[in-house]
This record gives structure tokens, C-alpha cells and sequence, in this order.
């Protein structure tokens, strides 16, 4: 699923909250803080900075794609939505948006629309890794192995060292009864024990 983009979140508590306090009208002092809250998974604190940060600037999208993450991220399904929403009514092309509403969709087990969503994600930028991986995840859920054989394969293209896309693309490999494929792309993704191990399941499966 989507990651958060930490780069520019503060390393420290302190100063985080030090900073947010100093200029309170500031609404990505309060946005910084709520990454890290939401880092460090203390989902109520970020909640409040979260939503401080919209109230301050209800015409960023981001911090309503964010605040959507984090509804997602402590299970309340439905929330997250009407905040991915409202940030792709700010912004229609949001990729990010678009991703963890897939992401969301994924988890309530509507594949059909979390597959639209990231479709439309990829439609505006192909280049994310991770996203490539979501649809592959998304089809592997629908057993559409010929559908997400080429998301999983361009995950990987796109980073090599993603190990949690060459399980995908291992699984889609086994499923569509190329083994050799699979125990190399399990591989890539670990260690030569695991690859068999995974390769044992995927047979268990078929």
C-alpha cells in the first residue's frame, strides 16, 4: 500500500511539537506533526493535527489524502473514504489519493473498485512502484494471474529490490504454472529457503 512520505517530518517529538506550537497558524508545522504522530502510529494525536492543518488550509489536498491514510491505517473504512474524496475533488488527479483510496477498497474486499482506483492512479503517473504493486496485489486477490502479470512485472522493473513485488510477481509466475519464473523472482525477494518454502505453497494453492 501507499507510503507515507516521512523526508520531511521532524526526527524528534520535541521538536516537532515545538515547532507546530511556535507559529500555531502555520498549517504544515501542524501537518509535519501529524506525519510523525502518524509514524509512530499515535493515531489520536495525529487525528487532531491532522484536521488542524485542514481547518487551516481546507484547499490542500494533501493533508485530506493524509488524514484519509490515517483513518484507513486505525480501521475506520468509511471515514477514509470521504477524506481521500474530498481530496480528489481538490485535486482530481491526486495519484496519491488515488492509490490509498485502492488501498482502502482493497481492505473493505471491493477489488473491482480498489482496481479502478489505482488504474486511474497509474493513468497519471506509471512510474510508482508501489502502485504498480497494489493492482498486481489487487488481481492476485480476484485470481486475475494474466491481468497482473504485467503490474507485478513493471513493479519490479521500476525497483528491483522490492521484495514484496517479486513475492507477487512469484506468486503470478507459479500460479500460471511457470516455476522456474517463481522460484527465481522468490529469490530475489529473499533467500533460497524461502523461495522453496513459497514455492511450496504456491503448489499447495494450485
Amino acid at each position: 500500500v501507499s507510503i507515507l512520505n516521512y523526508s520531511q517530518v521532524p526526527l524528534h517529538k520535541q521538536e516537532a511539537e515545538k515547532v507546530a506550537k511556535k507559529d500555531p497558524a502555520n498549517p504544515e508545522n501542524h501537518f509535519r506533526l501529524a506525519q510523525f504522530y502518524h509514524l509512530c502510529r499515535v493515531y489520536d494525536l495525529a487525528l487532531g493535527e491532522y484536521q488542524w492543518a485542514s481547518d487551516l488550509d481546507p484547499d490542500n489536498p494533501a493533508y485530506f489524502e493524509s488524514l484519509g491514510r490515517l483513518w484507513r491505517d486505525s480501521g475506520v473504512y468509511q471515514n477514509g473514504i470521504d477524506s481521500v474524496q474530498k481530496a480528489l475533488q481538490l485535486d482530481k488527479d491526486n495519484v496519491e489519493g488515488w492509490n490509498t483510496l485502492g488501498s482502502i477498497y482493497d481492505l473493505l474486499g471491493d477489488h473491482a473498485q480498489a482496481q479502478q482506483a489505482y488504474s486511474r492512479a497509474l493513468s497519471i503517473n506509471p512510474s510508482l512502484d508501489y502502485v504498480q504493486n497494489n493492482l498486481c496485489s489487487s488481481l492476485l486477490e480476484t485470481g486475475e494471474y494474466l491481468r497482473a502479470l504485467p503490474y507485478c512485472e513493471q513493479a519490479v522493473q521500476l525497483n528491483p529490490g522490492f521484495s514484496t513485488a517479486q513475492n507477487n510477481l512469484g506468486i503470478v509466475y507459479g500460479m500460471l504454472g511457470d516455476l522456474s519464473k517463481a522460484y527465481e523472482a522468490f529469490r530475489k525477494a529473499s533467500d533460497e529457503a524461502s523461495a522453496h518454502n513459497n514455492l511450496g505453497w504456491v503448489l499447495l494453492q494450485k
